[in-house]
C-alpha cells in the first residue's frame, strides 16, 4: 500500500482484484472504480482475446518485465514499465503487477537522441582506456569520419602528436572525477588535415 510504484493484484481472467494508492493516483481513478475492471480496459496493448496467452506466459515464466501503455481516467495514455509476478495463495492464483510511469524517461531519451543525432558539435563516448565506443553523425559531417571507422579506435590516433600529452593529462583528470572544460587540441580528419577543436568532458 505504501509503495511508490503502482501495484495491481489480478486474477487469472484479467480482473483487477486490488490496487494500491499509487495506482489510483497514477491513473486518476478511485480504488472502487479500478477494482472490478479488467486489464484490457486500462491497457490498450492487451485486447481481451490476448489475455489468456499473457496469463499462460506469466504462469510459465514466474516473473518478467515489459513495457506497455495505460489509459488514465481523463483519456491520456502513459508509457509504463510493468513487472508481473505469478503467485499462489490458499489455492488461488494471482498476477501481482508492479507498474512504473516511464513517460518522462521516454521523453528525456527522445530528446537525448535528437541532440545526439542532430547536434552540429562532435560528440563521442569513450571507455576509460580512451577507446571510442560511439560517435555522433557530426564526425562524418565535419571530419568525414564514419562511426564504424572510429569505433574501438583510441582517441590518440586522431589527436596531433604535439597535443597528446596535455590531452592525456586532462582525460586522466576526468577519470579521477574532475570536470574538464575548454580542452583544446588539433584533431585529424579523414583526409589527414588538422583542425582545432575545443572539448567539454
Amino acid at each position: 500500500d505504501r509503495a511508490v510504484d503502482s501495484v495491481f493484484w489480478v486474477s487469472p481472467d484479467g480482473e483487477i482484484l486490488y490496487v494500491n494508492e499509487a495506482a489510483c493516483k497514477t491513473l486518476g481513478f478511485e480504488r472502487s472504480e479500478l477494482v472490478g475492471k479488467t486489464v484490457p480496459e486500462i491497457d490498450p496493448n492487451f485486447p481481451a482475446d490476448h489475455w489468456k496467452t499473457h496469463w499462460e506466459e506469466v504462469k510459465s515464466r514466474g516473473s518478467f518485465t515489459f513495457e506497455s501503455d495505460h489509459a488514465t481516467k481523463d483519456g491520456r495514455v502513459i508509457q509504463t514499465e510493468v513487472t508481473v509476478n505469478y503467485l499462489q495463495y490458499e489455492g488461488r492464483e494471482y498476477n501481482c503487477a508492479v507498474m512504473r510511469d516511464i513517460t518522462l524517461r521516454r521523453k528525456t531519451e527522445a530528446q537525448r537522441d535528437r541532440l545526439w543525432n542532430q547536434s552540429p558539435d562532435l560528440m563521442c563516448i569513450c571507455d576509460l582506456h580512451g577507446n571510442i565506443r560511439q560517435a555522433n553523425p557530426a564526425w562524418e559531417h565535419l571530419l568525414n569520419w564514419k562511426e564504424d571507422e572510429l569505433k574501438q579506435q583510441s582517441w590518440r590516433l586522431f589527436v596531433h602528436p604535439d597535443d597528446r600529452e596535455q590531452t592525456e593529462r586532462s582525460l586522466q583528470s576526468v577519470v579521477r572525477g574532475d570536470a574538464v572544460t575548454d580542452l583544446s587540441h588539433r584533431i585529424r580528419n579523414a583526409k589527414g588535415e588538422w583542425h582545432w577543436i575545443s572539448w567539454n568532458i
